[in-house]
């Protein structure tokens, strides 16, 4: 035990001056307006270590996206996943952009293994129906949605005009213990994400999904039976 006890002194001690000569090398930088970028630096370096202890590690697009990639080829039973639609150009993104055709395929390998998908689409109001003449307003986009469906993914849909504002999020739950819970900029473009792996935290976007499930409806091949309840469902309160 005493071994032990020295040993663990010895570790802590030898930390505790690794962080002193850090701060020594940021004394160090002779320019002030560098060495005050050094102070910012190590700032950054210390929120980003909390993070991590925390179970949570914040990274830009690629990074992350390329990681729900990977994440999505090794799923073993379950994903469950939102997709906040505020344009159309969003679901265009499933045959237009590279890295979503690389996660595209993920997901269908990953049926193909017997991973069961839930995917819940948040669209924004009119987005692809004219709830005034009953018009698709975006055929492409539909087609896309069906073609998931199609695919052996469950996909829903729900209006964003009828969920709480706290459940309008883009997130992914890998098996129930990983979390990616995207960034998304004001141009509809991913900005970067956030990788949570903390059980508190990953329950509570589980729960999230759960609820948002409770608003949702199938989205089925017939696009006239979506509008219809969609139109049923329009002056309903929202439920919390």
């Amino acid at each position: 035990m005493a071994t032990f006890i020295i040993t663990l002194k010895t570790e802590l001690i030898s930390r505790f001056d690794e962080r002193i000569d850090i701060y020594r090398k940021v004394e160090d930088i002779w320019d002030e307006e560098l060495r005050k970028r050094g102070y910012v630096f190590t700032d950054e370096c210390k929120h980003k270590l909390e993070d991590l202890v925390r179970g949570v590690f914040v990274g830009g697009a690629s990074e992350v996206f390329n990681l729900a990639i990977s994440r999505m080829q090794k799923a073993r039973a379950h994903v469950q996943a939102t997709h906040l639609a505020t344009t159309t150009e969003r679901i265009h993104a499933w045959e237009d952009l590279p890295v979503l055709e690389n996660y595209h395929a993920a997901n269908r390998a990953a049926v193909s293994r017997g991973v069961r998908i839930e995917r819940i689409f948040i669209l924004k109001n009119d987005l692809l129906f004219d709830s005034s003449s009953g018009e698709i307003k975006d055929a492409r986009a539909v087609e896309i949605i069906e073609k998931l469906a199609n695919e052996g993914i469950d996909v829903m849909v729900v209006w964003e005009d009828q969920v709480p504002a706290e459940l309008i999020e883009d997130f992914i739950i890998f098996d129930g213990s990983v979390v990616h819970a995207e960034r998304v900029g004001a141009a509809g473009l991913y900005e970067g994400g956030t990788v949570i792996k903390n059980p508190t935290i990953v329950q509570q976007y589980v729960n999230k999904f759960d609820r948002l499930k409770t608003h949702s409806q199938a989205f089925d091949k017939c696009a006239s039976k979506s509008l219809l309840l969609r139109n049923q469902d329009h002056d309903k309160p929202k439920n919390t």
